[in-house]
């Protein structure tokens, strides 16, 4: 084993560190990120390429180990990396895909012990002479969605460089976890702690709601984290709409998606008081641009939602509790609990029940030789919240990606619930002025579909 220098962990890491603890053996904080490399990709020069990409990123040679009763961070001077390769080619053309996808869900759902370094894996998959998919795993601990683009450029960067035979021309040495740690460590001193502490408690004082959406199965008492992803595109026309209307009213797209979602809660609910969470990057500091590893909060959105409101009306709320949340964005979630300490359950999140985000198009790096990479959309069978809606930026659109808990949903009621939150933003842009409570969020579909079940049931069928 190599030698290794330890740390503490940052904010982050450590509120993950304790929900790995309270579900150890599961693969729920797996991350899977895979490319569909076409060209020709050799997989030998590959393997030393990521090796080279961890020599760069403490990241990628961390792991965790508990002394004295408290984790601590190691990052080692050096690791082997895991790279596995399958070829495909004695398998029917027609059928690769299905296998590649096979396999890349199992190794996506193999858990990681966050005391061995390192803490990911690369799965090399051949189907064609000049088309593999690369898979990588890799524990959440280590990673977030900035570090995605972090990962796969600088991989292409070292293997472009030995594909040239040079050992020159890197680029400036990235920022590394450890300067991070001390940064955040020295940021939540003195005044500015209890000042974020005041305003978190006075936002979330009293008793928290859970979020009760209509669900398939009675919630278990112990979540076993097992979910699933549905998709659903959103009409080009729409997403027009919903922008004009975000720049009319003097907001983000983001803020009007996100009163959007909170409305679409509360005409399912009827719950008043609605808490949502969003992930909030913290990369403030000098050279954290550059840090392969998490470097993420959570924001904790609270509304007062009223029925007589108008859609605008609540937007303005929306849009000011948002901006307020986000200059006080620094405390750590994990002191945020700590401070607030709600009740605790085995079968759901503390604070809130479910999370949203709009994630940007990814720009994929090209190279000299002759390779390129497009991203692989592979199925999830996790998830850590009831549900979680994600909006995603495509070349192609907008796609509405919803994660849910199998625990309590069927495919088919999540399909339903994409289908009916475009309903409801088509509502929205018809008629911005329309009070909340006045809109639908049950399709001419699904109206029938339900009548349909209530006559059955009324009359005795099955």
């Amino acid at each position: 084993m190599s030698e290794a220098k330890q740390i503490p962990l940052s904010c982050g890491q450590l509120q993950l560190w304790v929900l790995e603890q309270l579900a150890p053996g599961k693969a729920g904080y797996n991350v899977t990120d895979a490319m569909r490399v076409r060209g020709p990709l050799d997989p030998d020069r590959l393997e030393r390429s990521l090796g080279e990409l961890a020599r760069r990123h403490e990241g990628l040679r961390a792991c965790f180990r508990v002394q004295d009763g408290h984790p601590v961070q190691q990052i080692r001077e050096a690791v082997k990396v895991d790279f596995v390769r399958s070829d495909l080619a004695k398998v029917p053309a027609a059928e690769r895909e299905a296998e590649a996808r096979r396999i890349a869900a199992r190794v996506s759902n193999q858990p990681i012990d966050l005391g061995q370094a390192p803490l990911w894996m690369v799965h090399s998959i051949q189907l064609e002479p000049e088309e593999h998919w690369v898979v990588l795993v890799i524990h959440h601990i280590v990673f977030d969605g900035w570090s995605a683009a972090l990962f796969w450029e600088g991989l292409i960067e070292v293997y472009e460089r030995a594909a040239r035979g040079s050992c020159g021309g890197d680029s400036a040495e990235p920022g590394q976890i450890s300067a991070f740690v001390e940064w955040e460590l020295e940021q939540l001193r003195g005044e500015r702690l209890g000042e974020l502490l005041g305003y978190w408690k006075q936002k979330l004082a009293g008793s928290l709601p859970v979020l009760e959406l209509p669900v398939d199965f009675v919630r278990p008492e112990q979540a076993s984290f097992r979910g699933g992803k549905r998709s659903l595109e959103m009409p080009t026309d729409l997403a027009r709409r919903l922008r004009e209307l975000a720049r009319r009213a003097q907001t983000t797209f983001f803020t009007a998606l996100l009163a959007a979602y909170k409305v679409f809660l509360y005409r399912y609910t009827n719950q008043e008081d609605m808490i949502v969470g969003t992930p909030f990057a913290t990369r403030s500091g000098p050279g954290h641009e550059t840090i392969l590893g998490f470097l993420v909060n959570t924001l904790v959105l609270r509304s007062r939602m009223q029925g007589e409101q108008s859609f605008l009306e609540f937007l303005a709320d929306v849009r000011a509790t948002s901006v307020e949340a986000y200059d006080h964005g620094d405390l750590p979630f994990h002191r945020l609990v700590d401070a607030i300490q709600p009740e605790r359950t085995a079968g759901s999140n503390p604070l809130f029940q479910t999370m949203f985000q709009v994630n940007g198009q990814r720009e994929m790096p090209t190279g000299e030789t002759g390779i390129s990479l497009e991203p692989l959309v592979l199925e999830s069978e996790f998830s850590t919240f009831d549900l979680t809606l994600e909006v995603l930026e495509t070349r192609s659109g907008l796609l509405l990606r919803m994660e849910y808990a199998a625990d309590l949903f069927l495919p088919e009621t999540i399909e339903r619930l994409l289908q009916n939150y475009l309903f409801l933003l088509e509502q929205i842009v018809a008629n911005p002025e329309a009070r909340i409570s006045d809109l639908g969020v049950v399709c001419a579909d699904e109206t029938t579909r339900l009548l349909e079940v209530f006559s059955r049931e009324s009359s005795g069928l099955k």
